[in-house]
Formats: structure tokens, sequence, C-alpha cells
């Protein structure tokens, strides 16, 4: 059996009619749900990865699940390799799921930080709302540290943010960012040229975080 129907045949096996409802009342715009797990995709991507996996991310989806697996399988490649099949699989992320699980298995960032966020810089501003939200979303992921912090900052000010996901990222960014470094994170909050719609969402995930503490809430409403 080849790996597009195997793949195919066990996606089918394994999807799960409660899942896909949950998961399809988060995905309202997401149409092609088999309700096949997030655990059960990644521990099937390391199967296609000793298959023909390069057959498989060329293959067209008709599902989500099989774009999932696309980007499961290009977090278990090498790095040369990750970049190519990253540029071919950016078109294909169309929500917010697939965006943050992607991020998620590109492990190889944390090893190679400096190759990594020079490649994933250039989505940042392309006007494509889930483009941009690849960059924020690997940010928060990898690069929320003293070597990156300044340029992340002059990044989310020119970034010219389209549809709602991009702004919950650069509001999800902020928020992280602000644990570890407050102070900076106020300064930046309070001299920044983004939009007081994605300060309200930042403000408000901070507030959500277990990790502030509730009298550092008070200091936030200056900048609403």
């Amino acid at each position: 059996m080849d790996i597009i129907n195997r793949a195919n045949k066990f996606l089918k096996e394994n999807r799960d009619e409660k899942y896909k409802i949950f998961a399809s009342s988060l995905l309202l715009d997401e149409n092609n749900l088999l309700g096949v797990k997030i655990p059960i995709l990644r521990k099937f991507a390391k199967e296609i990865k000793r298959d023909d996996y390069r057959t498989f991310l060329n293959s067209k989806s008709e599902f989500m699940e099989q774009t999932l697996l696309k980007g499961f399988v290009i977090g278990l490649l090498d790095t040369k390799e990750q970049f190519v099949s990253i540029k071919k699989f950016i078109p294909e992320i169309t929500n917010w799921s697939i965006c943050d699980s992607f991020c998620s298995s590109l492990k190889g960032a944390k090893k190679e930080q400096d190759l990594y966020f020079e490649f994933i810089k250039k989505y940042a501003n392309t006007k494509k709302e889930f483009e941009t939200r690849f960059f924020l979303v690997m940010a928060l992921n990898y690069f929320v540290n003293e070597n990156y912090l300044n340029e992340i900052f002059e990044i989310i000010n020119s970034i010219e943010y389209k549809g709602y996901y991009s702004k919950m990222g650069a509001a999800w960014l902020i928020s992280v960012i602000f644990v570890k470094f407050q102070k900076e994170t106020y300064e930046f909050l309070k001299n920044t040229k983004i939009e007081k719609e994605i300060i309200r969402m930042a403000t408000r995930k901070i507030k959500e975080s277990k990790r502030i503490k509730k009298e550092t809430h008070s200091v936030l409403k200056d900048l609403l």
C-alpha cells in the first residue's frame, strides 16, 4: 500500500466523532475535519517519516488532519530539508490550529536560534493573516529571550495586521514576553504604535496568566 492510501486508511480508522464535534466548535470555518486527536497524528507522523514521506508531503490534503500530519512530519526533518518544506507548507496554513500545532513541532529552533529567526522573520509582514501568525507563534515558542527581545518589539510595531488571528497572535506573544520581561514590556506597550485592540487583547491575556501577581493588574489599566 502506498503512503498516501496508508495515511488515508489510518485517519479514517482513527476518527472520533465526539472529538470532531468538539474540534469543529473551535474551528467554525473548517469543514474538512475527520476528528483525529493530535497525539495520534503526532505518533503516526513518525511512521510516515520512516516511509516515503516526500511523496506524502507533496500530496494534496482533503482533510485538515492530512495537513496537520504534513506539519508534524516536517518537524521531524533535518534543518536544511525542513526550511524547504516549510516554504511549501506555509500556504496550507488556513487556521490557528494548523499554525500553532505546526509551530510547536519545529523544535529545531531551540538549538539553531539565529538561523531559524532569520528564516521566520520574512513571514512577519507579508500582510497574510496566518503567515504573520506563524512568525508570532514561532517567536513566543522559541525566541522570548534577551537576544531577540528588542527586535521582536520592533517587528510587532512594524506589522500591518490583517485579521483577528494575527492580532491575537501578537497579543499572545506580548503576554508571554510580559511574564519574563515585565518592565520592558510595559514600556513597550506605553509607547507602541499598534492599535488599541491588540493592547486590550494582550492585557487580557496577561491578566489570565497565573504567573502574574494580581497587584500588577492595576498597572495595566494605564495602558488602555
